[in-house]
């Protein structure tokens, strides 16, 4: 009744945050058996990962004024300031981004996206590879083991559900 959804690496490409900073947690649960999906991120890859899956800071600063439920209480945001609705504290963020990238992705978001659907995605099935020295990834055809795949995500369908369903959303009771 449990499967892990990871969103990390660049599969077939070495590194990526999440993998460098945790290999042998990775290893543990692609050895592990539990049902296993990897959402890539593939940064900077010719490869479309999630990386891909990207809004514009006009995009926020336009749609995403006061949008989304209205919280109880104020949250603290990350860089400071109190927010009550989802969509302020977004605009917050890309203020406050490093950088000068005219856009951010929305790594997390594809994670989410492919949960509710899965046609947003492109799935593959392989045999579980394993993350051996310097972070590269070390294919093992003759695994039985499978696990998959997930890239090439349809990135304006999981932007255009993303901002109506911050606009027209439903509390879940």
């Amino acid at each position: 009744r449990t499967k892990v959804i990871w969103l990390g690496s660049n599969y077939p490409d070495r590194g990526e945050y999440n993998l460098e900073n945790d290999v042998s947690s990775v290893n543990y649960v692609i050895e592990s058996g539990i049902p296993l999906e990897i959402v890539t991120v593939r940064q900077n890859s010719s490869l479309r990962g999630s990386a891909n899956v990207s809004v514009s800071r006009t995009e926020i600063y336009d749609k995403m004024p006061g949008l989304g439920p209205l919280a109880m209480s104020p949250v603290t945001g990350r860089h400071g300031g109190s927010f009550r609705h989802f969509g302020d504290y977004s605009i917050n963020l890309f203020q406050n981004k490093s950088g000068d990238r005219p856009r951010k992705p929305l790594f997390d978001l594809v994670a989410l996206s492919i949960l509710k659907n899965p046609q947003w995605g492109v799935r593959e099935s392989i045999p579980a590879p394993i993350v051996v020295d310097n972070l590269n990834w070390s294919n093992r055809p003759e695994n039985s083991r499978e696990i998959i795949i997930w890239g090439d995500f349809s990135s304006e369908e999981i932007i255009d559900d993303f901002f109506e369903s911050i606009e027209n959303y439903s509390l879940v009771k």
